[in-house]
């Protein structure tokens, strides 16, 4: 963002003075930056200040355009503020000013960026906080799996009530409906929401007398336990990836390469439903 002139531009009423001008820079560049999500140096900005604040500092070369030797100090010092996010403050090399001056420029290029990211669109997208989920629904059961990116904490509203603390909840509706379940996270960048909408119907909520068991053998088999024939099952890693798939019967051994979080899911001729599987 560049500064306006020392005197406006006479030749027009609208940008007559520096204050007009400054101000029509200021409006454009930051219209500009919100239209193709760029971000602003701005070096107007502090010159404005400078000039309001430290008037006996001439930011202007003899034409009253092109800045001095302190102008173009203030606007190195504005543009490290941007291009590194922090205060130029104590910069040891000062171009031939004296250190009072420089100490000053070097203040307000700082406050001016420093305090203002967000307003300058100088912000990182690597480094916001950042959170969404996908989720697999099987009958009444839901197995969610989140992504996250710079998160430290996250909460789980599943919209009937009831609240979880884990990062990769399973959650059973108990009554058919349409349900909004927000992921809530935080990091050092801020919190952000992500929501979605769940359908659970009533003919997915009846319940069977009779479900196939597993039990585990050691650390990465289980074993089937079925009486009610044929089970087909298609297990889900936490990312989404399909690991296994099939159709197993009564004791049957299924077994794991790898350790983590899995998600099984599971259906008969007269029933269906997930649990979550932790391979050691």
């Amino acid at each position: 963002m560049t500064w306006g002139r020392q005197n406006g531009d006479p030749q027009w009423d609208s940008i007559n003075t520096f204050d007009k001008m400054n101000k029509r820079l200021r409006d454009a560049y930051l219209r500009i930056a919100d239209s193709s999500n760029a971000s602003i140096a701005a070096v107007g900005s502090a010159w404005k200040f400078i000039r309001d604040n430290h008037p006996s500092i001439n930011l202007y070369s003899g034409d009253g355009s092109h800045p001095s030797l302190a102008g173009t100090y203030l606007s190195a010092c504005v543009f490290y503020s941007s291009l590194f996010r922090k205060s130029s403050i104590g910069a040891t090399y000062i171009a031939g000013l004296d250190v009072n001056t420089a100490s000053i420029l070097q203040e307000v290029a700082s406050f001016s960026v420093v305090d203002s990211l967000n307003l300058w669109n100088l912000v990182s997208p690597d480094s916001l906080t950042y959170a969404t989920f996908t989720f697999n629904v099987s009958g009444n059961s839901v197995a969610f799996v989140p992504d996250f990116d710079h998160v430290n904490t996250w909460s789980w509203d599943f919209g009937d009530g009831n609240l979880s603390q884990d990062q990769q909840p399973l959650h059973v509706y108990n009554t058919p409906g349409i349900y909004t379940v927000t992921l809530t996270a935080s990091g050092p960048c801020g919190t952000t929401t992500h929501e979605e909408s769940i359908t659970i119907h009533a003919s997915e909520l009846n319940e069977s007398d009779v479900h196939p068991l597993f039990a585990q053998l050691d650390e990465n088999s289980f074993r089937l336990l079925s009486k009610i024939g044929p089970v087909n099952i298609k297990i889900y890693n936490t990312q989404g990836a399909l690991e296994i798939e099939g159709i197993r019967n009564n004791t049957d051994v299924i077994s794991f390469s790898k350790s983590g979080v899995y998600f099984l899911f599971y259906s008969t001729a007269n029933n269906s439903g997930v649990k979550k599987i932790v391979i050691n």
